[in-house]
């Protein structure tokens, strides 16, 4: 049975790689780099639907989805969930201030403006 000795990590060498380091920042930067072109490339193909909301279809002729998203909650909930949330909490009365809540209270001037 033979006793190796353990070298501690600090004075191990750096083991050298094939790649300088400008070449491995690129490689560690490109996953982010895809995704940020990614995300500019959407965004140039979806430009004329910001431009003018009035022209209904993007770069490569696909119009606006409104109605296919909807339809697939409806099938899901039996209903729109943005419509039913409106209709059970937008509806609701304001509530008024609370009892010790100091509201002023400006008058009119009577002044036209």
């Amino acid at each position: 049975m033979t006793n190796s000795t353990v070298t501690p990590t600090s004075e191990r060498e750096v083991e050298s790689t094939r790649h300088g380091p400008i070449a491995q920042l690129l490689i560690a930067l490109s996953p982010l780099s895809l995704i940020l072109i990614g995300y500019a490339l959407t965004h140039w193909i979806t430009a004329p639907l910001l431009d003018d909301p009035t022209h209904a279809t993007n770069r490569i002729g696909i119009g606006l989805q409104v109605s296919g998203p909807a339809d697939v909650d409806r099938s899901f909930f039996a209903a729109v969930p943005t419509v039913w949330l409106q209709e059970h909490f937008a509806t609701a009365p304001v509530p008024s201030p609370a009892p010790n809540a100091l509201v002023l209270r400006i008058p009119n001037s009577g002044g036209s403006r």
